[in-house]
């Protein structure tokens, strides 16, 4: 079958590795077909189409030796880098790799020196410090794998890493959460709480420790009442106004908060020893 309109390559410049040389026969279903010579001194039959658009410069030496350069130019092909690299390579650029939507599926993308060079990898990142080290994109997480965006790091460090943390920024400095409550020694149930009642995470962060201090008279609605008195009247634990209390909650708050309805258990008494530390 004659290929129509194909454009005559006899005369262009080289096509990678190949020169034209001759027209060579069709393709079965039509496609023009050039007879070309490679650097290597092979000649070859190469699909016009193909020449074009890039796909084939080389009559497959070119192929053969970026295997062989990047099985043993480096040294490292059975290294734990090398086996990172690939893992890097496959989430990116393999859609059938099983967590591709949460890499390249989402647009994480490789650096085009990392994605063509172990060896430019391996050169930037270094040998991982330890077994328990792998690769971690920072200080942006939905940024690229390149030498500026990448660290060696633990799970732990990882784990303050991901884009599912919230980020705080206290005078300047940016931290996920669990880092702030730690500096701050502030329990999660304290942070929510006062969340809970208004403030913002910042406030919550920041805000003074309320102290145990003795309680007297109450006075709710007008109503002054002792905190005892205030609890049979509330129908409410000791221990879930102490809680309330250890989150930051004003006796007030505490107090006139609904509770959740009991679960059927059998109740606990008031112990005036829980009493004296809210």
């Amino acid at each position: 079958m004659p290929a129509h309109n194909f454009v005559n390559l006899i005369g262009s410049p080289p096509f990678g590795y190949l020169t034209v040389v001759d027209r060579g026969d069709n393709t079965s279903d039509g496609k023009a077909q050039w007879w070309c010579t490679c650097l290597c001194g092979t000649r070859c039959l190469v699909i016009g189409k193909l020449l074009r658009c890039g796909d084939t410069r080389s009559c497959g030496c070119l192929k053969k030796a970026r295997i062989q350069a990047l099985r043993y130019s480096h040294g490292l092909r059975y290294s734990p880098e090398y086996g990172i690299w690939l893992g890097m390579k496959q989430r990116c650029l393999n859609p059938k790799t099983r967590n591709y939507a949460d890499y390249g599926g989402r647009g994480i993308v490789i650096c085009d020196s990392w994605k063509e060079s172990f060896a430019t990898f391996y050169s930037d990142m270094g040998p991982r410090p330890s077994p328990q080290h792998s690769l971690d994109r920072y200080p942006d997480c939905n940024g690229p794998y390149s030498r500026e965006n990448c660290r060696w790091a633990t799970l732990a460090e990882q784990a303050r890493n991901t884009r599912r943390n919230q980020l705080i920024t206290l005078d300047g400095q940016t931290l996920c959460l669990k880092d702030w409550l730690q500096m701050k020694k502030l329990s999660p149930a304290a942070f929510y709480g006062r969340v809970d009642l208004g403030y913002t995470p910042e406030e919550a962060l920041t805000m003074p420790r309320l102290r145990a201090k003795p309680i007297g008279l109450i006075t709710i609605d007008g109503r002054t009442e002792s905190l005892q008195r205030w609890l049979e009247i509330k129908d409410m634990l000791a221990t879930t106004v102490k809680a309330r209390r250890q989150k930051g909650w004003s006796i007030e708050d505490a107090l006139t908060m609904p509770v959740h309805p009991h679960r059927p258990y059998r109740r606990r008494l008031n112990n005036s020893h829980i009493l004296n530390t809210i």
